[in-house]
């Protein structure tokens, strides 16, 4: 009787499953579209681009609210969308009399003004189309259109008086509702209050457009001129004669924060965020720009270059970031921009154009984007990708792909890790 053979080795159990061609293409793909995340995954990024005939930028292409951007064209003036830049409408040159355009505070009308007749020009922001005009007195400047009303500066006849008058002027029936003497007059962005110094050197805070005063205080330092209001955030500011000096107070009470020394020969610009919590000098002297905390009389930081100066400047609605131009001192012409964080100075992005130089810059009054004006004439709009937080990735479409190919081998890991599992059980060889 012959001996039985040896005993068949059981298999081995396997652990690791030898991967599928399925899965190792997912892996792949996976891989290639997370390059293409990190690759996208910039803070800035261009929103659209339109070719334009602007050369020379507006003090204010944005609306208010930051919908709608103006922009020079062959035909005469545009209004772009701001998210897109698609054109919303059109304002032919033969029906543009006066410079400049500009949109209204509440944003309800573009207008001009033309010297030559003298007469106000308006035109519906929202459509486009003609609305009524309005004479006014010819040594008047116009300082808006809003709430019903045209806000006129003038001066007075007689050289002898050292004040000015501002009126309120009705829309329709060009009635003055309101006027007043004062010596120097401020409106914060929205017109909805005014600060003046008047005729006898008092700081007077009124609303807007009943004229109603709110409050009366005597003016800090001799001489002094509004500098800025900030109605939301309770403060007038006031500074000296000289530019070196800027007076912080409560437009309700008149109480005085501590005030803003400017250091050297400087003067202060009027680029401030909507909360006037930074402020800018120029140090003549020195060179260079002072960037300032207004609330600490503190420098944050410089532009001390030798070999560059800032040309611009344009702050984002929060003074979370600065937008700046500057030139070379041997390249006035040539022009480059970038963002730098407001309280540091340090450069985040850089701005400048593959079209060659950039002429100007403006930061959205909305949201946290910035029109860039090339020197050709180029407008583009960079936006930040992110808002606020490290979830605004969501928006690439390169992150939702990524997420569905890393749930796809996800599903193909567990496909395999259960046939791995039927083969050790069965104890047949796993494929």
């Amino acid at each position: 009787m012959s001996e039985p053979g040896p005993a068949p080795a059981k298999p081995k159990r396997r652990f690791l499953p030898r991967f599928t061609l399925r899965t190792l293409t997912l892996c792949v793909l996976l891989a290639a579209s997370g390059l293409g995340l990190w690759w996208k995954w910039e803070p800035w990024a261009i929103r659209w681009i339109q070719e334009t005939q602007e050369r020379y930028g507006m003090d204010t292409p944005f609306s208010p609210d930051g919908s709608s951007v103006l922009s020079e064209t062959d035909g005469g003036l545009s209004v772009l969308d701001s998210s897109d830049g698609r054109r919303r409408f059109d304002i032919a040159a033969d029906d543009l009399t006066g410079q400049p355009i500009r949109f209204s505070a509440d944003g309800r009308y573009l207008y001009s003004v033309d010297r030559r007749s003298p007469t106000l020009h308006r035109w519906n922001a929202s459509s486009g189309s003609k609305a009524k005009n309005i004479e006014i007195p010819r040594e008047a400047d116009v300082l808006d259109v809003v709430n019903g009303c045209v806000y006129l500066q003038q001066s007075p006849r007689d050289p002898k008086q050292a004040n000015i008058v501002v009126r309120a002027m009705h829309l329709d029936t060009g009635k003055v509702e309101h006027e007043l003497a004062v010596d120097h007059v401020t409106f914060d962005r929205r017109f909805t209050q005014m600060a003046c110094v008047s005729p006898d050197r008092h700081i007077e805070i009124y609303r807007l457009p009943e004229f109603e005063r709110l409050a009366r205080f005597p003016e800090p330092e001799a001489e002094s001129f509004i500098f800025a209001l900030f109605p939301e955030a309770g403060k007038v500011m006031v500074r000296t004669v000289q530019g070196d000096r800027l007076h912080i107070l409560d437009s309700e009470t008149g109480k005085a924060f501590p005030s803003l020394s400017v250091e050297g020969r400087a003067n202060l610009r009027y680029e401030l965020p909507a909360d006037g919590a930074l402020a800018i000098a120029d140090s003549f002297d020195q060179a260079r720009e002072n960037i300032y905390d207004t609330s600490k009389n503190a420098i944050l930081w410089s532009t001390d270059d030798s070999t560059n100066r800032s040309f611009s400047f344009s702050w984002s609605a929060n003074g979370e970031y600065l937008a700046v131009t500057e030139y070379e001192i041997s390249l006035l012409n040539e022009k480059s921009a970038y963002l730098v964080q407001g309280r540091t100075g340090k450069k985040v992005f850089d701005l400048s154009t593959a079209e060659g130089s950039v002429e100007w810059l403006w930061f959205s009054p909305s949201v946290l984007a910035v029109l860039v004006l090339g020197k050709d004439g180029t407008l583009t709009m960079w936006e930040r990708r992110r808002p606020e937080q490290w979830w605004g990735v969501a928006w690439l479409p390169e992150f939702w792909l990524t997420v569905v190919f890393a749930l796809l081998v996800l599903w193909s890991l567990i496909r395999d890790f259960k046939t791995l599992r039927r083969a050790n059980r069965s104890g047949a060889p796993s494929v």
